[in-house]
């Protein structure tokens, strides 16, 4: 039994004999087992999924691109292949999945989170946290708008998803995303749009913030401290913004120099922060505060100075005007 199909390629007729064993019946024996492989990938069977990537990693690279093209399909399918790919040393794979994660909000309506998470779950942990690595250190080296902006959204997608995957990350991943200021992106620094790409970063930190704070709550204040001391302004303020959320008073001699310093980007965040850290006691400490003489500014008569300049004076009241007036004006009279 045979049947006429023309070839897409040559237009020429071709037969394909159910009976035969030439190399035309094999090739197409084998796209039609590989077809039904795939299907596999993305059924609801657990057991014929995992059976679907064993017979992919069985056959080795040759089994590429048809993982490869999986990628496209459903998430789970796509998250199965990217999960085939990855035991054959294919790290694209996660990172396709990553960006369709991010691209098309597969996390964003409460509707398909679970079944999405159950999906994405398939991807290797380590995979996971590689893609964060690679998408901030090849974002530095981008010229162009577009594939930078590509790169950081690999990475952000990777940081959510590690919030949400069920296991701890390792605090090196989340410090990694933390530190990523705006300043790295050196060589977009004369593109009119760079703006765009600053922006991504700062819900890079936002996302590793959060991971460091849900996963590493001791450790938390020493890597807030430390990125308090970076020289990329974007990145103190998430300091600010994480010291101000854990509320822990240890931080208030950090965030004064800050807060008091004159023209300081942050002095209004570092000031906030301390009302919110010293709660009631916020007040006097904003308002009361020593004075630093300068020698290139004359100290007006009336500076606000300590009561214990003045030997005999009574150093109960803890300020008053540097010089008392020796009578007070009279009141004028109506």
């Amino acid at each position: 039994m045979s049947s006429q199909k023309a070839d897409k390629c040559g237009g020429q007729p071709f037969t394909i004999e159910s009976g035969a064993a030439g190399p035309t019946s094999a090739f197409l024996r084998a796209w039609w087992l590989n077809r039904a492989i795939v299907r596999d990938l993305g059924g609801d069977s657990p057991q014929r999924r995992d059976e679907a990537i064993e017979t992919f990693v069985a056959q080795g690279e040759h089994a590429a691109p048809a993982l490869c093209r999986a990628l496209r399909g459903s998430p789970t399918a796509a998250c199965a292949a990217a999960l085939g790919l990855s035991r054959l040393g294919r790290e694209t794979g996660v990172q396709t999945v990553l960006l369709r994660c991010y691209d098309e909000e597969w996390l964003s309506t409460p509707q398909a989170r679970r079944s999405m998470l159950d999906a994405l779950r398939m991807l290797p942990h380590e995979s996971i946290g590689l893609a964060v690595e690679v998408g901030l250190t090849s974002a530095c080296a981008e010229r162009h708008l577009q594939p930078c902006f590509d790169r950081l959204t690999l990475s952000l997608s990777a940081l959510r998803l590690l919030l949400v995957y069920g296991i701890s990350s390792p605090l090196l991943w989340w410090e990694r995303g933390l530190f990523f200021g705006r300043s790295l992106l050196q060589k977009l620094r004369n593109n009119p749009f760079a703006g765009l790409a600053h922006g991504l970063t700062d819900h890079i930190r936002a996302a590793a913030l959060k991971g460091i704070l849900a996963q590493y709550p001791d450790e938390s204040f020493a890597v807030l401290a430390r990125s308090l001391q970076s020289g990329d302004i974007s990145v103190m303020r998430t300091a600010v913004s994480g010291l101000c959320k854990i509320q822990d008073s240890h931080a208030l001699p950090l965030l004064e120099p800050i807060a008091f310093a004159s023209n300081h980007p942050l002095a209004l965040d570092a000031r906030r922060a301390i009302e919110r850290i010293a709660g009631s006691e916020a007040e006097s400490l904003i308002l009361v505060r020593g004075s630093r003489a300068d020698a290139n500014v004359t100290i007006p008569d009336d500076l606000v100075r300590p009561a214990g300049n003045f030997p005999g004076e009574d150093t109960d009241a803890l300020m008053r005007s540097a010089e008392l007036p020796s009578a007070l004006p009279e009141r004028p009279r109506a």
